[in-house]
């Protein structure tokens, strides 16, 4: 019989092994793309490949799984030292965390997880695999209570794909590698985060041996600790109770005294009452055809037992003084060293390689293949758009944006400069006013330049200066700067996202600004007038004698000028000349600013905004390039994967042919040798 298995096993790692290796490059391939849409394909043949890695490995080492179950805090953990006959600290010391944990036989101690998005991470020791489930802990329980509060039903695969599906952990426990059993060990009943768990379960399912559940005497006789246990007897062919007893427990006696409670004397009669008072009809009945074994079992001293005689093999027949420990090992090593367990070992296998090859299958079809599809129609249309907008990068680097913006602002500083000479023509006015008002009081000479001249100009100067300034500012608020642009300009500027009027803005930002200073028509002494008396005449007086005699020797043009002084002393035609002087003034300070005004609007900031533009552009180009680039190689790797589909649904059916003769061939050998039907798949 154990010859027929061999060469089964053999024969059937053989077999999955090309569609192992081309359901993993089918991975690889997906996780190299990075496609968002994509993830969910990922992560489904991600699970895929890691459960047929484990039915690879199942086979390959003749492998039995069995799965533990039972309430938090029933006993697991202390029955997976017991019988692994090590203390695994590795795992018993883990926190709750709702996923499956693997312990099996490794030559050096190995820890892993793998979540539910497929990704497998490789812990160095016990104490990072603890550190990251209390932190996985952590953010999963925020993640829970928030999609609750939403009103949703909280799925890993949708709200926390990175959450842990399960943990594997390889350590050196000689009596798993004596008995090829791998403990898998359950999230605890009634767990407050019990999301996945039936999922979890078939998943093993057609994997798993037999199945294990713990519980303490305490909470044997609760209806509801047995409410899922019919899912168990559905699944799995062969069902172990062990309950936990406490052999230390003591009961008060009527005398006060403490005896040996009937749990502690007595645990067989613990069994007895629940087999004929609590046990439900389907565990009754399994228990009847051998299905279902019940053991009380003290763990702890077991299991203390057990660690005291190191790697002793496992009892497999029996002994002097077995207890019931001994018994429940004994008659699970014996199920699974048993030929019974062989065939069905050999038709969980056919079943978990046609179910997961019809899954892989359907991986290439259906829903997920028109993701696919959709997913490669977006790169085609994503490289259109991008190939548009590379065309619509050369239309606009061929636009002379110089010369049309500095037509554009030609004509707008024209129509300013109407406005500026309409300007200094009310200032002539205003001028002359105050000039007539300076000759009718006795204001000073000071006072005249100072404030009636100089705040005048003053005010006309910083006007121009806002109007100019402002003008140019607009061109940075102005949709495309008011520019006459032409369909195709629109459309390529609509479709690079590029707006004028914010280059425009960041442009004017890095000009210098045109100012005058503020600065004031100044009236030397040489330019005022003074009226030529007859001694002047007569005496030859020089103009500056004459002004030295009007204003003083030290020329001080704050003292006071009477008004019949001014008139006398001035002349008739002062007022004329004065006039003339602070418009002469005025016009040399305006004139370099008018230049620099319309140097600036006619070449420096078109020809700096042309720049802008222009770099702009290029930094348009570049990235385009760089996505021109990621979007041809996706849609490489998306054919490759397209091409990868069809090599992977070619192996997925040859597996499936070889498989169906697997069976035909070994099926008929086994049963004639038990003398019982052929494994049905």
């Amino acid at each position: 019989m154990k010859t027929h298995i061999s060469e089964f096993c053999t024969e059937f790692s053989e077999t999955l092994m090309p569609l192992a290796e081309a359901l993993s490059d089918t991975v690889a391939q997906l996780e190299a793309i990075g496609d968002p849409s994509l993830e969910s394909m990922r992560s489904a043949f991600a699970n895929d490949s890691h459960r047929l890695e484990s039915l690879v490995n199942k086979v390959q080492g003749q492998e039995a799984y069995v799965l533990l179950f039972g309430p938090l805090k029933s006993g697991k953990s202390t029955l997976m030292n017991a019988i692994s006959a090590s203390y695994v600290s590795e795992v018993t010391s883990l926190p709750a965390y709702p996923c499956m944990v693997n312990l099996k036989y490794g030559p050096e101690p190995k820890y892993s997880v793998i979540r539910y998005s497929g990704k497998k991470e490789t812990l160095a020791s016990p104490e990072d695999l603890k550190t990251l489930l209390e932190q996985s802990h952590r953010t999963l329980s925020e993640r829970v209570r928030a999609i609750e509060d939403f009103g949703e039903t909280f799925d890993p695969d949708v709200h926390l794909p990175s959450a842990i599906r399960r943990v594997q952990v390889e350590l050196p426990a000689e009596n798993l590698r004596e008995s090829g059993t791998v403990l898998v060990d359950t999230p605890g009943l009634y767990s407050k985060m019990k999301f996945g768990y039936d999922a979890m379960s078939r998943e093993f399912r057609d994997s798993a041996a037999s199945a294990v559940f713990v519980v303490k005497t305490d909470n044997l006789f609760l209806e509801q600790v047995f409410d899922d246990f019919n899912d168990l007897l559905d699944q799995f062919s062969r069902v172990f109770v062990v309950v936990n007893i406490d052999a230390g427990k003591r009961d008060l006696s009527p005398d006060g005294t403490l005896s040996q409670s009937l749990e502690s004397s007595d645990p067989g009669a613990i069994v007895k009452a629940f087999e004929s008072l609590t046990m439900s009809a389907p565990l009754r009945h399994a228990a009847e055809s051998g299905r279902l074994h019940i053991y009380p079992v003290d763990l702890c001293s077991a299991a203390a037992r057990r660690l005291a005689n190191g790697a002793a093999p496992a009892p497999v027949e029996v002994g002097e003084g077995e207890d019931d420990f001994d018994q429940f090992l004994r008659d699970l090593l014996s199920y699974l060293n048993s030929t019974d367990y062989l065939l069905e070992f050999m038709a969980d296998t056919i079943r978990q390689s046609e179910k997961l090859s019809k899954n892989i299958a359907g991986q290439c079809e259906g829903e997920r293949a028109a993701a696919f599809d959709r997913a490669l129609a977006a790169t085609r249309e994503e490289q259109a758009k991008l190939q548009r907008a590379h065309e619509a990068v050369n239309l606009l680097g061929n636009r002379p944006w110089a010369k049309r913006h500095a037509e554009m602002i030609r004509h707008q500083m024209d129509a300013l400069r109407k406005q500026q000479d309409e300007a200094r023509e009310r200032f002539r006015v205003r001028t002359q006013e105050e000039i007539d008002a300076w000759f009718d009081s006795d204001e000073s000479i000071a006072q005249l330049r100072e404030r009636r001249l100089a705040v005048p100009s003053r005010q006309l100067i910083e006007t121009q200066e806002k109007e100019v300034e402002a003008k140019f500012a607009a061109l940075g608020k102005t949709p495309q700067t008011g520019l006459k642009l032409d369909a195709e300009e629109e459309a390529a500027l609509n479709l690079l996202g590029i707006r004028l009027e914010e280059i425009a803005g960041r442009t004017l930002q890095a000009l210098p600004k045109s100012s005058g200073g503020g600065a004031s028509p100044i009236l030397p002494l040489e330019q005022i007038p003074v009226r030529r008396s007859l001694a002047d005449k007569l005496f030859f007086r020089s103009v500056g004698k004459r002004r030295r005699k009007l204003f003083g020797e030290d020329e001080d043009l704050s003292a006071e000028f009477p008004k019949k002084a001014k008139e006398k002393k001035l002349g008739r035609n002062a007022r004329e000349e004065l006039l003339d002087r602070a418009m002469e003034t005025l016009d040399a300070q305006l004139a370099p600013l008018h230049k620099a005004w319309r140097r600036k609007g006619e070449a420096d900031f078109p020809q700096a905004l042309a720049k802008s533009m222009e770099n702009e552009l290029a930094g348009k180009e570049r990235e385009l390039s760089r996505k021109r680039k990621e979007q041809t190689e996706k849609a490489q790797k998306l054919h490759e994967v397209q091409s990868t589909f069809a090599r992977l649904s070619k192996v997925v059916d040859k597996v499936i042919g070889e498989v169906n003769q697997l069976q035909e061939k070994h099926g008929p050998a086994i049963q004639q040798m038990t003398g019982s039907e052929a494994p049905a798949s």
